[in-house]
């Protein structure tokens, strides 16, 4: 997608100011290149497991988010959130603790390829969530992460919003 056309819909945004817009990326760095209106809400993508048909190691996805979250805490933006999904890398928790200021939001959910969901690990989330938890961020659970709650994962549904 062009800059022209990223800036378009910039522009809506601002015309339509009585929104909220969430905006999401998976190339964090190239957001640095765009100035965001109040009512837009910037996010990164966690970590893929896989990229362009490769499993990412564990050194490609702390790179990953290492640039994505130095990247958003950069921005002049309202709130800057994380789309948690997948939850499969063991370093994910740390990686949010180098980066304690980036988020004022984060949004959990199982991954999926369309029909199937991939919980995350109950291990992981827990931890993810304390640490998330421990930092203020407010966290909205998707609906595809159900069958983590009934297994007793956490205590309680969450849908907190960061206002």
């Amino acid at each position: 997608v062009s800059d022209d056309e990223i800036n378009a819909v910039l522009d809506v945004c601002r015309e339509a100011n009585w929104h909220t817009f969430q905006l999401l990326s998976k190339n964090a760095p190239r957001l640095a290149n765009f100035i965001f209106p109040p009512n837009v809400w910037v996010g990164v993508s966690s970590p893929p497991d896989y990229m362009f048909g490769r499993a990412l190691t564990d050194d490609q996805k702390a790179r990953y988010m290492d640039k994505a979250l130095s990247t958003l805490v950069r921005l002049d933006v309202k709130v800057r959130w994380m789309s948690i999904e997948p939850l499969s890398w063991a370093g994910m928790p740390a990686a949010l603790a180098k980066h304690s200021a980036a988020l004022t939001w984060a949004v959990v959910g199982a991954a999926s390829d369309g029909p199937r969901y991939f919980q995350p690990d109950p291990a992981l989330l827990t931890e993810t969530l304390r640490g998330l938890d421990r930092r203020g961020v407010p966290v909205f659970f998707k609906g595809n992460l159900r069958p983590s709650l009934s297994a007793g994962v956490v205590a309680a549904w969450r849908e907190d919003f960061p206002e």
